[in-house]
């Protein structure tokens, strides 16, 4: 059941109140419980002695018979498609007798396909697992067509019955064990955002009221738009309200909300995350948390429909500050925790400033403002900023890999609040390690080194002594 939580109505004057890209042509589409027609299958790909013994010589659909059919679509552009074959390609070896696993694209052609593959492949890597097979046709985005976003999965049954059209979350090993065994399965639906924010709320004010108002509810595939869509700062001059409306909106997302300008106005983390979650399954989908294996219940769990409705005279920092409140009531009833500050230990990258800042900003006018400006010769110049401008804009283009971690935290431990101008080495043409980085950062002045250090922390979790509401 869906729950939904009106969580503060103030008061009210007048009256009381109880993808992406292109998509495809449709006229084909194949609904679930609709059978898959006798096509041809198209141009098949496969590593080289690795072909599917179940595929091998057939043509037509018709001869796919006995086994459950998953296909993956995707094309060389989904970064998600492509870290998600990995977890295909266990599925299929965990499945291998009563499941067949298909990577479809239908969008590109074979030969830039082959093409991509080639690049992928370089450095001894192999971008398709063997057990594998790509297949090429465009006749499938016919009866498949693309209604949200690429990366849906379409699952078929022994007799290729549509049963499963949807998120590619959808596909782990419990749904498709209720499968083989003929029990009925749920699953979500990879549908386009269906309300139109810019008219609709998702809450009703009646006419001519000004009021206070938040609501919240949990994910809702009825809204459509799964991976979210919001908007934000709608305004109302019949009620003069401003609305601000989020459906399924990842709770670690609503964080970065609702603490946005919190955010924005910190002046010791360059990089990294600004917050801790001391139970992340709670509110985080980040694979790192669940070994890569995110399914549809850890999908639908972790994401929240919100909406704000304020009378248009609340400033803006006002009304951020009603979210927040918003959130930590929310999160307090639903999942026992609540957002506050702490200061804590924590590992970090820390920028250092040397004995002397090499600067030359006494010859640069004040007005004068650059980010990472390329001279052309392997430098970025960084004209009259502060050190936090500067590094925070630098090491967020920096790749995480060259740090050694995948989300490293970065803090400005300079003590240096001057404006300065400087050269840094452009990462894509000069930087191959983390030693290559500290050299040139020695060279203006600066280092970094790793340790522990004390952080005042935006933590997400319990503590002792929590606030009736």
């Amino acid at each position: 059941m869906i729950m939904r939580v009106i969580i503060a109505i103030l008061y009210l004057v007048g009256c009381a109140f109880s993808a992406s890209g292109n998509l495809s042509d449709t006229s084909k589409a194949l609904k679930v419980g609709q059978v898959m027609p006798d096509i041809l299958l198209g141009d098949m790909i496969f590593n080289p002695g690795k072909e599917s013994p179940f595929l091998k010589g057939k043509t037509k659909w018709s001869e796919l018979m006995g086994k459950v059919i998953i296909l993956d679509f995707w094309m060389t552009t989904c970064g998600s498609c492509i870290e998600g074959f990995p977890k295909m390609s266990k599925l299929k070896e965990q499945f291998e007798d009563q499941v067949e696993i298909i990577l479809v694209n239908p969008y590109e052609s074979k030969e830039k396909i082959e093409e991509w593959i080639k690049v992928q492949n370089r450095d001894g890597r192999k971008v398709l697992p063997d057990n594998l097979t790509m297949l090429f046709s465009k006749e499938l985005d016919q009866y498949f067509p693309t209604t949200y976003s690429t990366g849906f999965h379409v699952w078929l049954d022994k007799d290729r019955v549509v049963r499963l059209r949807g998120i590619s979350e959808n596909t782990n090993a419990t749904k498709i064990r209720q499968l083989i065994n003929g029990d009925t399965i749920s699953f979500i639906r990879d549908s386009p955002p269906l309300l139109d924010l810019i008219r609709h709320s998702l809450v009703k004010l009646p006419h001519g009221s000004i009021g206070f108002n938040s609501y919240f509810e949990e994910f809702n595939s009825e809204y459509g738009g799964p991976y979210a869509y919001g908007k934000r700062n709608v305004v109302d001059s019949n009620s003069k309200t401003i609305r601000t409306t989020f459906i399924n909106l990842e709770a670690e997302e609503f964080i970065k909300e609702a603490y946005k300008s919190e955010f924005a106005n910190n002046k010791i983390i360059l990089m990294g995350d600004f917050y801790i979650l001391e139970k992340p399954k709670l509110l985080s989908q980040n694979p790192k948390y669940y070994n890569d294996n995110i399914d549809d219940s850890i999908f639908s769990r972790t994401r929240l429909c919100y909406e704000q409705i304020l009378p248009m005279h609340i400033p803006d920092s006002l009304r951020e500050k009603f979210m927040r409140d918003d959130l930590n009531k929310y999160f307090y009833q639903m999942f026992g925790v609540e957002a506050f500050y702490a200061t804590r230990m924590r590992n970090c990258f820390k920028l250092i400033k040397l004995n002397e800042v090499v600067s030359t900003s006494a010859r640069v006018k004040r007005k004068a403002h650059s980010k990472g400006a390329s001279n052309g010769k392997g430098k970025l110049e960084y004209k009259n900023l502060t050190v936090h401008e500067i590094f925070g804009s630098y090491f967020q283009s920096v790749p995480s890999d060259l740090f050694g971690q995948e989300e490293p935290l970065i803090i400005d431990d300079t003590g240096f609040n001057g404006k300065i101008t400087m050269f840094l080495p452009d990462y894509t043409k000069v930087l191959n390690n983390l030693e290559d980085l500290r050299t040139e950062l020695k060279n203006v002045g600066f280092d970094l080194i790793y340790g522990e250090s004390a952080i005042r922390t935006l933590v997400v979790g319990q503590r002792e002594h929590v606030a009736n509401w």
